[in-house]
């Protein structure tokens, strides 16, 4: 179950989970922690592999446990058309990718990942997302859950 990072605290133990999106950087290559590789049956997070690319960095959080994963702009795409397709009822927003003529620098990027942590709270706070397997694949809570 998920909790904003405000009203969390490790004393819910594993029942609950939050995250906070701290920061975004350009980087060359895939970061070193972008989650746990997936075992058979398991949901795989897709996105684009071109370089270099801004990634988020998502700090998640379960009891004492914490764990951090980093996520581009596609693979929040590609969360919310996994939701979406999930949850009919209440569109979920996602933030406009980018265009040819807007700059992507520093600035772009935070203000990006302003609307990516809006976006990603906004669907965590819908019933039964928070337990969507693409959730859980996207902020790899068996890293931390386990």
């Amino acid at each position: 179950m998920f909790l904003a990072y405000e009203t969390w605290s490790p004393r819910f133990e594993k029942r609950f989970f939050s995250f906070q999106m701290k920061s975004a950087k350009m980087h060359s290559s895939v970061p070193a922690s972008s989650g746990t590789p997936a075992s058979a049956g398991q949901l795989v997070v897709k996105g684009k592999q071109n370089h270099p690319a801004y990634y988020y960095r998502i700090d998640v959080y379960c009891g004492h446990e914490h764990a951090t994963v980093y996520r581009r702009y596609s693979q929040f795409y590609w969360l919310y058309k996994q939701l979406s397709a999930f949850q009919k009822e209440e569109p979920l927003v996602m933030p406009p990718g980018s265009c040819f003529w807007r700059p992507q620098n520093d600035a772009f990027a935070n203000n990006r990942r302003e609307q990516l942590n809006e976006f990603l709270e906004d669907a965590l706070q819908l019933p039964e997302m928070a337990s969507h397997p693409a959730v859980h694949a996207f902020l790899d809570l068996g890293a931390v859950s386990s």
